[in-house]
């Protein structure tokens, strides 16, 4: 088993979802509880027993988040949804933040799309036969 827990199947963690990561490092590596995380992670078969261990073991506590975070970027796409779920029953306001940052991120994605040449073309050539 790989880190990523359902092997070469599955997909690579998406960009949107390390930026959000990214984005939300400081607030996770100092709020987040990544040694009951790593375990969840652990028995849902995203983390190795190794890693879990290799997380307890670490000090300060903001390390041992970084580590875990670390580990889940290099992740698959699942693993973050596995994330997520785990999160959502042992540190629901931080599972809050990144819904929230998804949200964000697909609000701006929807208001960046341009205008197709199909929606102009039926105004343009009204103006131009005006002309």
């Amino acid at each position: 088993m790989t880190v990523g827990g359902s092997g070469a199947s599955d997909p690579p963690m998406s960009e949107e979802h390390r930026q959000v990561l990214r984005e939300l490092n400081a607030l996770l590596c100092d709020e987040l509880d990544a040694v009951p995380v790593a375990r969840d992670l652990y028995s849902r078969k995203v983390l190795e027993r190794t890693h879990v261990e290799h997380i307890r073991n670490i000090l300060p506590k903001p390390e041992q988040n970084w580590d875990l975070l670390s580990k889940l970027e290099r992740s698959g796409d699942n693993a973050f949804w596995v994330f997520m779920e785990v999160l959502t029953k042992k540190q629901p306001h931080l599972a809050h933040q990144i819904d929230l940052r998804l949200s964000q991120g697909q609000r701006e994605k929807t208001m960046e799309r341009p205008p197709t040449n199909d929606d102009q073309l039926p105004d343009l050539k009204e103006d131009i036969s005006q002309l």
